[in-house]
């Protein structure tokens, strides 16, 4: 229990991004790659030690304790800072893991029969590895016909209490969410702005990738570090609060600057790719009464003379994020009672949003289809049902867990929801 805490304790402290993040703890400096050997040395120290033909004492306390190190040591690195091979993750001791449980049922009676009529009063001798064999074939079958089969049923994993509790959360905490933890901020203790991403592999990386936009850029920023990173030698990061990289907000007189610096940032980095992740603010605002056609459309001609001036930077191609409706922060709390209770969800769904998408999605479709280096990635798919034509932001089966947090950005439900999409595009490079 104490090993658990402490590994517990340790993984809570590397990142509050920790039911995001995939594969491990953040990249640290330090390095660690003589925990490897540690472990293995451990790890083979423990199988030996069960089969040597003496008694040896306090050996069960012996293989607590060493258990509860392996639990505790940092997990190795190799000389790039990435997780590097150890006997106790791998594959077959895995496997092992599979099926403990079962192993942990199947061979007391078994090693107990050996011990009372086959043993000859011997630490060990060929009927107890036959026992062992016998053992555990019996906890592969078991776990393979019978522990996967029940796993398979799906029983409400989320009640409401938990996914009211849940949502709150992610609301409350969302401003200090948007930080990633693979990003060093040019000015310190800031959460948006400049950024460059660490813990990437610069001599295998090919790509320089660039990310702009509002606060939905540094939303999206260890999502796309984790699925982005392995093609990357540098990653570089421009979010500006409810700034949008292709219109001036007129409602934020510091947008105009915010313009100026998308634009100098883009010019000096000259990324391989761009990737902007903005939330639409006046992009979404209806065209004036006397126009009638987006091409007089005012908005959407400085749209268009921004990105050609971003693409005058940016050598292969510009991906932007197709807008979803905005979701009314004010109705947030409601969500995990209406979804349990399941009354008139359309019309719950319908009353959740606060502004259509519907004139930025145009915007949008239309600059892209008129630009032949960018290409449009959309989450309208995951969050908009055609059948009732409704957007849904929360999840039916989880008790209303929500996709989108009170500040209007993505929870860590909604980035694992879309995570397929920047998958998808990353593999693409």
């Amino acid at each position: 229990m104490i090993a658990y805490l402490i590994v517990s304790m340790r993984n809570e402290e590397s990142s509050d991004y920790q039911l995001l993040i995939e594969e491990g703890e953040i990249i640290e400096e330090k390095k660690n790659t003589r925990t490897t050997n540690y472990k293995n040395g451990m790890t083979l120290l423990m199988i030996i030690m069960s089969f040597i033909p003496i008694e040896i004492p306090f050996l069960r306390e012996i293989q607590t304790i060493l258990t509860a190190l392996l639990m505790c040591l940092p997990p190795p690195l190799d000389d790039s800072n990435h997780h590097s091979w150890s006997l106790i993750e791998s594959k077959i001791m895995n496997s092992f893991g599979n099926i403990s449980y079962s192993l942990y049922l199947i061979h007391w009676p078994i090693y107990a029969y050996w011990k009372s009529n086959l043993s000859n009063g011997d630490i060990y001798n060929w009927h107890l590895f036959i026992a062992l064999f016998i053992s555990i074939t019996l906890s592969i079958l078991s776990y393979e016909f019978f522990e996967k089969y029940v796993f398979s049923f799906k029983y409400p994993e989320m009640r409401q209490g938990k996914a009211e509790h849940l949502n709150r959360e992610w609301s409350i905490m969302d401003i200090k969410n948007l930080k990633s933890p693979f990003c060093e901020q040019r000015v310190e203790n800031t959460i948006l702005g400049y950024c460059t991403h660490k813990g990437l592999d610069t001599k295998n990386g090919k790509y320089k990738l660039m990310l702009i936009g509002n606060s939905w850029a540094a939303n999206h920023a260890t999502l796309f570090h984790e699925e982005c990173g392995h093609k990357a030698n540098r990653i570089v990061q421009e979010s500006l609060v409810n700034c949008e990289p292709l219109q001036h907000t007129e409602s934020k007189e510091v947008c105009a600057k915010g313009l100026k610096t998308f634009e100098m940032e883009v010019a000096e980095e000259k990324p391989d790719y761009l990737f902007i992740f903005s939330r639409f603010i006046d992009i979404g605002d209806p065209m004036p009464p006397n126009v009638t056609s987006l091409d007089q459309d005012p908005i959407y001609r400085e749209m268009k003379t921004q990105l050609d001036l971003y693409l005058k930077a940016v050598k292969n191609k510009i991906y932007l994020m197709n807008q979803i409706a905005r979701f009314d922060l004010k109705k947030g709390g409601l969500i995990a009672k209406a979804a349990v209770e399941k009354h008139k969800l359309v019309a719950f769904d319908k009353s959740l949003v606060a502004r259509d998408s519907k004139m930025a999605r145009l915007r949008y479709e239309k600059l892209v289809s008129e630009c032949s280096k960018c290409v449009l990635f959309d989450y309208k798919p995951y969050f908009f049902n055609e059948t009732t034509q409704t957007w849904r932001f929360y999840n039916e089966q989880q008790a209303g867990l929500t996709y989108l947090t009170n500040g209007i950005h993505l929870s860590f439900h909604g980035l694992e929801l879309i995570r397929p999409v920047i998958r998808d595009i990353c593999n693409s490079l």
